[in-house]
């Protein structure tokens, strides 16, 4: 049995509607992953200043809170709430929790140079 005109005519609307979000879901894509790829730019540039900023607030900070992980975390946390709301809104707190714990040995040795006299 052929498909009736308005069948067929409703077959390719679908279609077309069809290859209009694949086109739609790549775009998309396309942005999350630029996006990403800025957050992770813009997190990495800003992690030495973000250290800074804490040791010049906290005074010394100390190896040994960084191998503390509730430590870390209070710091982490504290950390992101001063960060720049644009940075904020790209990157999620627990992203950037995670990154500082991942990144631990990283700031043990910006903080150790940033600390040369040492005993």
């Amino acid at each position: 049995m052929l498909a009736g005109k308005p069948q067929r005519l409703a077959e390719e609307q679908a279609e077309q509607i069809l290859a209009e979000l694949d086109k739609a879901q790549e775009s998309v894509r396309t942005a999350i992953t630029d996006n990403l790829d800025k957050a992770q730019e813009l997190f990495t540039s800003a992690l030495p200043l973000v250290v800074r900023g804490i040791v010049k607030k906290s005074g010394a900070l100390t190896v040994e809170m960084l191998e503390n992980d509730a430590a870390m975390t209070t710091i982490a946390h504290t950390a992101y709430t001063v960060m720049p709301s644009v940075f904020r809104l790209l990157v999620k707190e627990e992203l950037f929790t995670k990154f500082l714990l991942q990144s631990r040995t990283a700031l043990v040795e910006y903080v150790e140079n940033l600390n040369p006299a040492k005993e």
